[in-house]
């Protein structure tokens, strides 16, 4: 297995992303052509990331807050990109930060 590559601009909290990111998945590929060089496509420094935003579905057409009063919830990603075929991976950061099995809920039942 190749080395897996995570490119990132020239500044601490991106590479400390991709660090965290390889240290969790260090046998990642792209699921499409076997890459293991990404890009990633966050940019901490200047505030620019991927959001996840989950709101009811009440809330549609997209309002900045549901008809209910509810505001939606987000969720940090860190995505990249495959910098061979352009395939994107998505990662939910708040696991990268500690987030446990059980904050997303219960198994859910077989039966």
């Amino acid at each position: 297995m190749d080395h897996l590559t995570i490119r990132t601009l020239p500044d601490e909290k991106a590479q400390g992303l991709a660090r965290r990111l390889k240290e969790r998945a260090p046998r990642l590929e792209c699921r499409v052509c076997g890459n293991r060089d990404f890009g990633l496509i966050e940019d901490p420094n200047a505030n620019v990331r991927t959001i996840l935003e989950r709101r009811p579905l009440s809330s549609y057409p997209l309002y900045r807050y549901s008809r209910n009063g509810e505001e939606p919830i987000f969720q940090n990603l860190i995505t990249l990109v495959c910098t061979n075929c352009g395939h994107l991976e998505q990662f939910a950061e708040a696991v990268l930060d500690g987030a446990t099995p059980e904050q997303y809920g219960s198994e859910a039942d077989h039966g």
